[in-house]
């Protein structure tokens, strides 16, 4: 996200108590980015798992061909470990 609509968005949802900054678990570490998950947020129900996933790019990133560039994403994620599948339900750049 640019850092003023980052900085909004992070208001809007800290406001209405979706997500609290420090309640993610750094994850793992690559050349793309920083991966932590919700850990506060984890629900099991048999073998689906469904969290949250932040995602903080080392370098602001555009997707989705949108030009703007992002400094972190934060997802839904659900992963079916019956399956071995992981599927993006829904979150925002």
């Amino acid at each position: 996200m640019s850092n003023v609509i980052a900085a909004a968005v992070a208001a809007a949802i800290l406001a209405g108590g979706a997500v609290n900054p420090n309640e993610f678990e750094g994850v793992s570490r690559d050349s793309f980015a920083a991966w932590s998950y919700g850990w506060n947020s984890v629900k099991v129900n048999g073998s689906v798992h469904t969290l949250l996933v932040q995602t903080r790019y080392n370098t602001p990133t555009p997707f989705n061909g949108n030009p703007t560039p992002v400094a972190y994403s934060i997802h839904s994620v659900s992963l079916d470990c019956t399956a071995r599948t992981v599927t993006f339900i829904s979150g925002a750049n």
